[in-house]
């Protein structure tokens, strides 16, 4: 009788049930999650690293984090999936004391197709066992990695919390922000690059990759005053020695040119190889010439030869983005 007068009713229930709901977190990176009611959140000054720490003392306290990288090229693949996973686990084995997979597959999360896994490790060769899921996703050059971990003797406690978090997980979508200049127009740079600005008025603005490699990708944009008269047809009579300038700097080996449109004007682009014996590795390029309001914009994308199909996309979609705002 005692325990029935002070068993909870199902209103009661259902109002702890609310009370214990997270707000949902939104990342400036492109994702969300309602993370566990009352976790504690630390987040990277970049906001590109997020963990959420459950009850417990320093080292037995359960976790779910979710980490974003920056994967080398435009856009990788989701042919790469699976190597970027095995690239992953062969990391762990050399830096997790004991590492050993429990089980692995495929799945989606966010709307994305991803890789899981589950494993045991220990925290240190002493300490004691772990148990971690963890989800694997590609999106575009992201890599994102959604980790819920606690000690394998508790960690089926924790897994409602774990599925909840998993379930709730989205992957949005991120519009890069426009560059917009002085001079006229605006253009939208591949996400992440970054934009170099004129150092004076009238100057060079560049357009570069995070620094993945010694030779990072970017296109730079110069403008100069032509003549009112000129016309594409007109710099493209002069095509040779635009080609003969490049191969004063380097083995200059053409690939292609032609005319296209850009932003509603006809353009001239060209495409080659250059290889200069201070350089290990081969240069793509891609040079684009627009002409608007008597200015000649000379567009000019660099990138190692090697990955050129997809950095010479990336130059084209940013070229194809030029607007005129004047």
């Amino acid at each position: 009788m005692i325990a029935r007068a002070f068993a909870p009713s199902a209103a009661i229930l259902l109002l702890a049930a609310c009370a214990l709901r997270a707000e949902p977190y939104d990342n400036p990176n492109g994702f969300s999650l309602d993370p566990p009611a009352h976790w504690t959140l630390a987040e990277s000054k970049a906001q590109d690293y997020a963990t959420w720490t459950g009850p417990g003392t320093k080292g037995t306290a359960p976790t779910v984090s979710v980490s974003v990288q920056i994967l080398s090229g435009v856009v990788v693949p989701a042919e790469a999936l699976p190597r970027v996973t095995a690239g992953l686990l062969a990391n762990y084995k050399k830096t997790m004391n004991g590492f050993a997979v429990s089980g692995a597959g495929k799945g989606t999360l966010g709307g994305a197709p991803t890789r899981y896994l589950s494993a045991t490790y220990r925290q240190t060769a002493k300490s004691p066992l772990w148990k971690l899921r963890q989800v694997i996703a590609i999106r575009g050059r992201q890599r994102i990695v959604v980790t819920c971990a606690a000690p394998a003797l508790v960690f089926a406690k924790d897994q409602p919390a774990f599925d909840r978090a998993l379930a709730s997980f989205h992957l949005g979508t991120i519009e890069p922000p426009a560059y917009r200049s002085d001079e006229g127009y605006r253009l939208t740079p591949v996400r992440d690059w970054t934009a170099q600005a004129p150092q004076a008025p009238g100057g060079d603005v560049h357009f570069v990759e995070p620094g993945l490699h010694p030779y990072p990708a970017n296109l730079g944009l110069h403008i100069s005053p032509v003549p009112p008269a000129m016309t594409i047809d007109d710099l493209s009579a002069h095509r040779a020695e635009i080609e003969a300038g490049l191969a004063k700097e380097a083995q200059y080996v053409p690939v292609d040119h032609g005319t296209e449109t850009v932003a509603g004007e006809k353009a001239m682009f060209i495409t080659a190889q250059l290889k200069n014996p201070q350089i290990a590795t081969p240069v793509w390029v891609r040079l684009a010439f627009v002409l608007h309001g008597g200015k000649l914009y000379r567009f000019t994308g660099l990138c190692p030869d090697a990955d050129h199909a997809q950095y010479d996309a990336a130059f084209q979609m940013m070229i194809q983005s030029l607007r005129w705002t004047k």
